[in-house]
């Protein structure tokens, strides 16, 4: 039982703040930036190849961070029923009594249990989530989607496959530079694109999660309000 890890989640959950894809969006404009003065000073610090790495990282953790938190939401937010079937195939872990006293103990709710194990690594895991809660396929329901920009209501954008397809090339990046780095650069204007199509991969499927979540809110909630 990952009690102190369950709690740490928590608390750094609580410092976030509850905005998963404002979170997701600062990290995301930071990472972009970073990677253009990278470019535009010619690699001239010493620490680039420190720098480089930290972008691609930093990137992939908040998208896994985003993916979690929107999890957590969910939880919060959504009736009771709705949640039940999803949670039967996307954690069937099995628990003694002495780990049933243990979350009671420490005021641990069942569904941080649940978050808290979750892991988003590729786009295959993300998929595997959030499809259950859809009841279709996930990166799927992203195809004919657009959005219009607030601060440009006359810019639309329209969901492509390739941010799909950046999202895959980070994830594999981010593997390789933890796992088996290649000493060369790798930050050029190719990457930061990939950075800025993945982002929009991540706000698109925002939208419809928030219209999931919207669709589905626990009726005691909408009594508080």
């Amino acid at each position: 039982m990952r009690i102190q890890e369950i709690k740490q989640y928590r608390s750094n959950r609580v410092e976030r703040g509850a905005e998963p894809i404002k979170n997701f969006c600062n990290i995301g404009i930071e990472c972009s930036t970073a990677s253009n003065q990278l470019l535009e000073n010619n690699y001239q610090s010493e620490f680039s190849h420190l720098i480089e790495r930290s972008i691609v990282i930093s990137f992939i953790s908040a998208v896994e961070v985003y993916y979690k938190d929107i999890v957590d939401t969910i939880f919060k937010l959504c009736n009771p029923e709705f949640i039940k079937e999803p949670l039967k195939h996307i954690h069937q872990n099995k628990y003694d009594i002495n780990d049933l006293i243990d979350l009671h103990v420490n005021m641990i709710h069942p569904c941080e249990l649940v978050t808290n194990g979750l892991s988003f690594q590729n786009t295959e895991s993300i998929e595997r989530v959030f499809s259950k809660f859809l009841k279709k396929g996930f990166w799927s329901s992203l195809n004919g989607m657009k959005f219009r920009f607030k601060d440009m209501p006359k810019k639309i954008a329209t969901y492509e496959d390739k941010y799909l397809q950046s999202l895959k090339y980070l994830f594999n990046l981010r593997h390789e530079l933890i796992h088996d780095a290649a000493k060369r650069k790798f930050i050029d204007s190719d990457l930061i694109k990939h950075i800025d199509n993945a982002s929009l991969c991540v706000i698109f499927s925002n939208i419809i999660l928030l219209k999931m979540i919207n669709e589905n809110l626990d009726p005691e909630l909408k009594i508080k309000d």
